[in-house]
C-alpha cells in the first residue's frame, strides 16, 4: 500500500525549478585563504618589528653625531638649545612601540608594529581585506564595520613629512583584547616640531624602509 502511495505521489507533482537564494549562505570556511593572508601579514610585522631595533639605534648615533636636534629659539612646545635624540621602546602583547624623544621637545616620533593573530571567521577576514584595499580606507584614519567581530582597518600612505597625515596600514578584529591587530604606522605626534626635525623624519623613514614596508603589507593583503 505505501509502495502504491509513494507512486501516485511521483506521478501526481509536477517539479518545481527555483533559483536558490545564496545571498544569505555564509561563504565556504573551508577555504581558508584570507586567513592565511593575515597570518601572513603578522609573521611580516613580527619580523619587522625585530629588525628596525638595531637600524633605528644605528641611525640616532649617526644623527647624535653628526646633527642632533636643535631649536635655534623656545616656541610653545619646545625649548631653544640643543640635545640628543633618545630611543624608548615598549611592547605588549600586540604592538611594540619606538619613541624618539629629545628633552628640548615637547613631542617626538614614533614607530608602531602592530603583531598579534588568531584565527577568525573566514567570511570576517575576507570581509576585512576587502576594507583594506578600499577607497574608503585610504581616505580616512579609520574604516570601522561594527559587526561581530568588529573590523578595523586604515590604508593611508603618508608622506616622509608625516604630520597629522601619518602613514597608517592597519587591520584588527575584535573588541579588547583584539583577536587581530596587524600593521605598521608613524607619527611625529601634535606638537610644534623641533627646527631640525623633518630630517630626522626622513632620515629614519628611509633607514627602516617604511615605504618597503608598506609596499610589502599591501602585496600581502591584496
Amino acid at each position: 500500500m505505501w509502495l502504491d502511495i509513494l507512486k501516485n505521489a511521483r506521478l501526481g507533482s509536477k517539479p518545481k525549478s527555483k533559483a536558490l537564494d545564496t545571498s544569505r549562505l555564509k561563504v565556504n570556511v573551508e577555504d581558508d585563504n584570507c586567513n592565511r593572508k593575515l597570518k601572513e601579514a603578522h609573521d611580516f610585522c613580527e619580523a619587522y618589528a625585530k629588525k628596525i631595533e638595531t637600524v633605528i639605534k644605528e641611525t640616532i648615533k649617526k644623527i647624535n653625531e653628526n646633527n642632533p636636534p636643535t631649536n635655534a629659539k623656545s616656541h610653545t612646545d619646545g625649548r631653544e638649545g640643543t640635545a640628543p635624540l633618545d630611543l624608548v621602546v615598549s611592547s605588549s602583547i600586540s604592538t611594540t612601540t619606538y619613541r624618539l624623544p629629545t628633552r628640548i621637545n615637547r613631542g617626538n616620533l614614533s614607530i608602531y608594529v602592530y603583531r598579534k593573530y588568531e584565527p577568525i571567521d573566514e567570511e570576517a577576514a575576507c570581509k576585512l581585506i576587502d576594507m583594506f584595499n578600499s577607497e574608503k580606507a585610504k581616505s580616512t584614519n579609520f574604516y570601522e564595520y561594527d559587526i561581530d567581530p568588529r573590523l578595523e582597518t586604515s590604508n593611508k600612505k603618508g608622506s616622509p613629512e608625516l604630520g597629522y597625515d601619518y602613514p597608517f596600514n592597519y587591520v584588527a578584529a575584535g573588541a579588547y583584547p583584539k583577536k587581530v591587530n596587524i600593521g605598521i604606522s608613524m607619527s611625529r605626534g601634535f606638537f610644534t616640531p623641533y627646527d631640525n626635525q623633518d630630517e630626522h623624519v626622513k632620515q629614519i623613514w628611509d633607514a627602516i624602509r617604511f615605504s618597503d614596508a608598506q609596499q610589502k603589507l599591501n602585496s600581502i593583503l591584496r
